[in-house]
């Protein structure tokens, strides 16, 4: 089996610990096979969630179309993307909060990178 990439291996730890609800790996059945990715966050993209996949975007034309199809935000993550807490939030902060007020995390203020 291959090696899991670090951002994978560090970047969906990070996530819980910043208090973020995530389902890792995620599968959806499509077209007839099960696709899996990375990451379904409920709360964030947009109302129905988004989906994140780590790697070098081969499948990104089927990766969209199985977002597209199931109404999530899609972003794929670059193999050597910085995956500090402050970029991780970052990112979060930019593809925004949609989950519960109740179970939005402290720290999430909704401002755009660089705002």
């Amino acid at each position: 089996m291959p090696e899991r990439p670090i951002q994978e291996t560090h970047f969906i730890p990070l996530l819980r610990e910043l208090g973020v609800r995530v389902e890792a790996p995620y599968s959806v059945f499509f077209e007839g096979e099960v696709v899996t990715v990375a990451a379904f966050l409920p709360d964030f993209g947009g109302r129905n969630g988004m989906v994140i996949d780590i790697g070098d975007m081969l499948d990104f034309d089927k990766l969209s179309r199985v977002a597209d199809a199931n109404g999530l935000y899609l972003s794929c993550l670059n193999p050597v993307a910085d995956t500090s807490e402050a970029s991780v939030r970052d990112a979060l902060n930019g593809w925004g909060y949609f989950g519960p007020a109740a179970l939005r995390p402290s720290w999430y203020t909704g401002q755009a990178w660089g705002a």
